[in-house]
């Protein structure tokens, strides 16, 4: 009840220069907004100090980047979206995204092995793995991992299947907004690859409600895959943490699943 997902974006940061922007459509990638990691490199002086998402946000306002499209133009996945998601998540919480995250849902679930990374300096968890480029070195660091909502969770294979069981189970979220998540949102995608809220969605059968739901990821060195049948209960967790092209294809391991 503390927010709703028809409320514009100006609601939280009345100084925001973007008009009808609403969290619904950044849920779904139609905000339309600008990669943040492309103006944030013309626009921050230093990059060896890590960027916030409040400094990301502050750029947006002074500089206004020019959008891509005009709000529910069209799909456009955003990383400037998760950014803007999770500082509303600060907004209505009062407390730091990975705090939230740590409290409502790390230590709920009792996932132990799981962080929000900070800053890119700061790296003080023992277990910490280090992820390697293409040449098998460990991959830099950079000034754009401040940013968090888009990146830096750190978390291990198991977390994420004590993760994938929540999301089975209703005592952790309402199968309300499972649904909602859940349902494809984009008349211009295909079945087969459409989107919800957070996930990519394959519909199997429209009328038996047969859907696989899944996400992959990469950033500096790591690359993510979640695959979840939901109507099977199989799911496909991956984590790696070399960057060597796009050895693993959803599609191949989705067969697997059918």
């Amino acid at each position: 009840g503390e927010l709703d997902l028809e409320d514009d974006i100006k609601k939280y940061f009345p100084d925001f220069p973007y008009e009808n922007i609403t969290i619904h459509l950044l849920l779904t990638h139609r905000g339309g907004l600008t990669n943040y990691m492309y103006f944030s490199d013309i626009h921050w002086p230093d990059w060896e100090i890590p960027i916030t998402n409040n400094e990301v946000i502050e750029l947006m306002t002074e500089h206004q980047p020019k959008t891509y499209y005009r709000p529910n133009r069209r799909y456009n996945y955003s990383n400037t979206g998760y950014m803007l998601l999770a500082s509303i998540v600060e907004k209505v919480t009062g407390m730091t995204f990975q705090e939230f995250m740590k409290k409502e849902v790390f230590q709920v679930l009792k996932m132990e092995n799981s962080f929000v990374r900070e800053k890119a300096t700061e790296l003080s968890k023992e277990n910490v793995v280090i992820g390697y480029n293409k040449f098998r070195r460990p991959d830099e660091t950079s000034y754009l991992d401040g940013v968090v909502g888009d990146k830096g969770i750190f978390i291990s294979v198991e977390d994420l299947y004590l993760f994938d069981k929540a999301i089975s189970n209703e005592d952790f979220l309402a199968d309300e907004t499972l649904e909602k998540a859940f349902t494809p949102r984009h008349r211009d995608l295909h079945r087969d690859d459409n989107y919800g809220y957070g996930w990519r969605i394959n519909t199997i059968s429209k009328k038996e409600n047969k859907k696989i739901v899944w996400h992959t990821g990469w950033w500096k060195g790591f690359r993510s895959y979640f695959i979840k049948v939901l109507h099977k209960n199989q799911t496909i967790i991956i984590l790696d943490n070399t960057t060597r092209g796009s050895f693993l294809r959803v599609k191949e391991l989705i067969g697997l699943l059918e």
